[in-house]
């Protein structure tokens, strides 16, 4: 709001001068060669100037337009502020000095606009840039987590029917510890795989945690859905203890994933 207060302030007084110069140049017409004449004619085209400009700042500020036009008005203006600078030097000696503080205002004014306008042009490609980063970090993290999770609801699920299976055959009195060492080594290749894919989500996690365009909201949700899935991913790649304990936190572990998920999807 302050900008664009600031913006709006600059091109109402541009406003006011383009119409002060212009009624000083309608009095004045008749002596075209005039000196007087000559610098309002000269104000008055600075006047416009900066109403030219405050008008696409204040666009700029409000809609993000083509950010060319802005390199073209920082352009003009370095021109401006050079040709105003050469005046300035060649009539530094003016006894009467009104050349000179005309320069030197006008140099002013130009510099603050071209200023702020590489501000705001440095802002706003900070700004595109982040959002693409957030972008694609966000396509990794749904990618990695969709897979992951339904890999890992897959893995647990034959984890769960060979133990089982183990504590049947043996009468139950197969000590857990062989029996969850044993599944281990026979899905090594799959637990692996799960690391991998967590290992995505935390970085793609932490792109998005370090990205200003992401809200503290979606943040908060991000950050979320990675804790939930690693304490799933880890459930199942560190699978030990007693058979009934690991069984019971399977379906609540799937449950928070899911719904982070769903949460997920309307980022």
């Amino acid at each position: 709001m302050t900008d664009l207060l600031l913006l709006s302030v600059i091109f109402w007084l541009g406003i006011i001068s383009a119409i002060i110069f212009s009624i000083q140049c309608y009095k004045e017409r008749k002596v075209k060669e005039g000196k007087k004449y000559r610098t309002n004619k000269k104000l008055l085209i600075c006047s416009i100037s900066i109403i030219i400009i405050s008008w696409y700042l204040t666009a700029f500020t409000l809609f993000g337009i083509i950010n060319g036009l802005l390199g073209v008005t920082a352009c003009l203006n370095i021109v401006a502020i050079i040709i105003f600078l050469i005046r300035w030097f060649l009539y530094r000696r003016d006894k009467h000095k009104t050349k000179i503080n005309r320069n030197i205002v006008i140099v002013l004014l130009l510099t603050s606009l071209f200023l702020y306008g590489g501000e705001k042009l440095i802002t706003y490609h900070i700004t595109q840039q982040q959002k693409e980063e957030y972008l694609t970090s966000q396509r990794s993290f749904k990618a990695c987590y969709e897979v992951t999770g339904s890999t890992t609801e897959e893995l647990l699920n034959n984890e769960a029917d060979e133990w089982y299976n183990a504590l049947t055959q043996s009468n139950e009195n197969a000590e857990n510890a062989v029996i969850t060492t044993t599944i281990k080594n026979k899905h090594d290749k799959e637990i692996k795989n799960i690391e991998k894919g967590l290992a995505l989500i935390k970085t793609a996690n932490q792109q998005i945690q370090n990205n200003d365009y992401a809200t503290p909201e979606e943040k908060r949700i991000y950050h979320q859905a990675y804790l939930n899935i690693k304490h799933f991913t880890d459930h199942a790649t560190k699978i030990n203890g007693e058979y009934d304990n690991f069984i019971d936190q399977i379906e609540p572990l799937d449950d928070k994933c899911v719904k982070s998920f769903n949460k997920l999807k309307n980022i």
